[in-house]
């Protein structure tokens, strides 16, 4: 029985209270306060009650290596043969997929995947059959049944062109709809050639030689659910729509990506970067702006380049004690996924809170503003400093360099510091003369030295680094210079 219907588719941490007697306190630390698929679619559509089981067999037209990935179009099934099975290289996950008048035809919802094939990029010819409701289309990151990727072009009407289209996710959307959903064409049609392709969470469907003309119609949804699966092929229904010259692979789309799509700063003045790269096809030049312009927040280099580069800003401190956020706008015009709006939020200055070690009875912070008190950790740190919001601990060799952001810890390292400086959302780390002097963007570690320290001491980008009879040096950010070859016995800054 066919009916239709509308279908909605839709370390080491623990709190609580401490009263103390006697105690012993091995650091006090004043800290700033912390900073901190479905689309639901209309589907108006055809179902049947049942099911019809698998089958396989016949021949096929192109042998491929097993579970290659496809980049250059490749013609895999042009199915010019006798009427029949649809062939060994294909299996039937759902109904029946037979070869009729050289094209394929997949009978009650019927889905073929082609072996041992991977591609993000599927086309064929498509064409309408007589007036009776019926679709055609394909699959993509097909896993099973309930999760892949479902593309079809469908007449609705009872007419003799296709009418309608869907972006569904399982077998005729038995897991829901993404993107439009299920939506009626633009202008109707009796025959195609239909392209769709996925870059990231985004697919574009694309029919072109409409009626044996030149124009086109290009549907675009974003929000495709990660299937899990990889395997591609073709969907039908009924065993009346066709569906020809079955083809994988052939991208040239490039796909705008920026990482991360937010950033956390201190109040304290500092640098943060983003990266930028094509994760499609092509050629992509792109380009960064602080949206709408900033006085807190600049572009200090990379607001420009080709394919992948990085966006580099700085950010003044934050008088306020409110938190404020800045958003820089990537553009790359005729990718997909463009633009995409990225931010900096950076916190205010508030009463604060208080970082206590109480050796044996663990790492504690007392909240000025509350007046409460919470367990960090359990384990006593070896050594801990701030900066502006964070707290970076040292809990020796047997954990490691951690990092407590106001929410949640974060390894940095399994390696143990002698000594660290911060200086906004930059730590310097001396790790001993086994591994010298390193730098923590916030992001990765980079070595500025072998050489051991002695002491060292840090003043927005600056760092002033003793290293005993080698005498007194500073880091600008980019290259080393000697102030002094004496010993320094001890430093401090003045601001």
């Amino acid at each position: 029985m066919l009916y239709l219907r509308s279908d909605f588719r839709f370390f080491i941490s623990r709190g609580g209270t401490m009263k103390i007697s006697r105690i012993l306190i091995g650091f006090v630390i004043i800290l700033t306060a912390s900073y901190r698929p479905v689309v639901a679619a209309e589907v108006v559509d055809l179902t049947i009650n049942g099911h019809i089981s698998s089958e396989g067999g016949g021949s096929a037209t192109v042998d491929v290596g097993l579970n290659e990935m496809l980049e250059s179009a490749t013609l895999l099934d042009d199915f010019n043969r006798s009427d029949g099975p649809i062939g060994s290289n294909w299996t039937n996950q759902s109904g029946t997929f037979q070869v009729v008048n050289q094209a394929a035809q997949g009978g009650s919802l019927a889905v073929a995947t082609y072996n041992g094939v991977t591609s993000k990029v599927l086309e064929g010819d498509v064409e309408c059959n007589g007036t009776s409701v019926q679709y055609t289309g394909f699959a993509l990151a097909y896993k099973d049944d309930a999760n892949f990727l479902f593309l079809k072009v469908q007449n609705q009407l009872y007419g003799t062109k296709f009418s309608h289209a869907a972006f569904y996710y399982g077998n005729n959307g038995n897991n829901g709809a993404f993107g439009p959903g299920f939506f009626s064409l633009s202008q109707e049609f009796s025959k195609a050639h239909m392209k769709v392709e996925l870059n990231g969470t985004t697919v574009t469907m694309t029919f072109s030689n409409i009626d044996g003309g030149s124009g086109t119609q290009t549907y675009q949804a974003t929000g495709a659910p990660a299937t899990g699966g990889d395997g591609i092929g073709i969907i039908g229904y009924a065993t009346i729509a066709r569906i020809d010259n079955f083809t994988a692979g052939g991208s040239d789309q490039p796909v705008l990506s920026v990482n991360p799509v937010s950033r956390n700063v201190p109040r304290e003045a500092g640098t943060t970067t983003f990266s930028v790269s094509n994760t499609g096809a092509g050629t992509m030049p792109w380009i960064a702006a602080v949206t709408p312009s900033s006085t807190w927040l600049s572009i200090t280099s990379g607001d420009s380049g080709t394919n992948s580069g990085t966006i580099n800003c700085s950010f003044t401190a934050n008088p306020s004690t409110l938190a404020r956020t800045a958003t820089i706008r990537v553009t790359a015009t005729g990718a997909t996924g463009s633009p995409v709006d990225v931010t900096v939020t950076q916190a205010g200055s508030s009463a604060g809170s208080l970082a206590v070690s109480f050796d044996s009875l663990g790492l504690w912070i007392y909240n000025l503003g509350s007046a409460a008190w919470m367990q960090l950790s359990s384990v006593n740190p070896e050594n801990m400093i701030s900066s502006g919001s964070m707290l970076y601990v040292d809990f020796g060799a047997s954990y490691g360099l951690y990092k407590w952001d106001g929410a949640a810890w974060t390894r940095l390292t399994t390696a143990n510091p002698e000594n660290m400086v911060a200086s906004g959302s930059t730590l310097y780390v001396d790790f001993g003369a086994s591994y010298g002097l390193y730098k923590w963007d916030g992001a990765a570690w980079a070595q500025l030295t072998s050489a051991n320290p002695e002491n060292m001491v840090a003043s927005g980008s600056v760092l002033y680094v003793d290293f005993g009879t080698l005498g007194l040096y500073y880091w600008n950010g980019a290259v080393w210079s000697q102030l002094t070859g004496s010993n320094p016995a001890m430093m401090a800054i003045l601001n």
